[in-house]
């Protein structure tokens, strides 16, 4: 995963999960996982802190 990349997004802009799946190289498998904790669409702040704590559902 590029964290650089992910770095420099906007904290609040709203993602479509398939769209950051693809930009950020996620493996299927991840993506589906994204998918079931925030349904089609998150945020940056959504994903990284999901990415640095176990995955929470909201």
């Amino acid at each position: 995963m590029q964290m650089d990349h992910i770095a420099r997004m906007p904290a609040q802009k709203v993602y479509k999960v398939t769209e950051l799946a693809r930009a950020l190289h996620i493996r299927d498998e991840q993506e589906q996982e994204l998918k079931t904790l925030f349904g089609e669409f998150l945020t940056r702040q959504e994903f990284l802190s999901n990415v640095e704590l176990p995955p929470r559902f909201r």
